[in-house]
């Protein structure tokens, strides 16, 4: 049986999932663009392009996006995930940390909010650990996906 993209069957769906195992991108002390290179799961092909998303369909989405970031962390240095639409940082993960040499997973939860056709999304890191500032090689702590909840 040949297999029929979800984009056929319900052109109003959108979600995608991307991985890395390590994404692309800078860790440092100012914003910097990540880009995941593994494709989970899409329902429009194309959509994810260097780092940028852009939504096809009109709707309110659910936003999550993670990054597993390692360097040597002081009391109250800070690893933070932000989700970024049109260029704006609309949400970001909790940014103190405890002192650690471990890799710390940043995660960024954002739900109901309304996108439309065109919009971009974008996920952003600043990291304020000692260098050597690495993502760990985890696909479980380096993703980003986007899903329409509704209209």
């Amino acid at each position: 049986m040949a297999r029929v993209s979800q984009k056929f069957m319900n052109p109003s769906l959108e979600s995608a999932w991307y991985s890395g195992t390590p994404p692309t991108g800078t860790l440092s002390a100012t914003q910097n663009l990540v880009t995941f290179g593994t494709v989970e799961n899409e329902t429009h092909p194309g959509a994810y392009s260097g780092g940028t998303y852009t939504v096809q369909t009109s709707g309110t989405f659910t936003i999550i996006a993670a990054t597993s970031q390692r360097a040597t962390y002081a009391l109250g240095n800070q690893a933070i995930t932000y989700i970024y639409v049109n260029g704006n940082a609309v949400a970001l993960s909790n940014p103190l940390l405890p002192a650690t040499t471990n890799p710390v997973t940043s995660t960024v939860p954002l739900s109901s909010i309304k996108l439309v056709a065109g919009n971009t999304v974008q996920i952003k890191t600043f990291n304020s650990g000692t260098a050597p500032r690495t993502f760990d090689a985890v696909a479980i702590g380096n993703y980003f996906s986007i899903t329409k909840t509704g209209p």
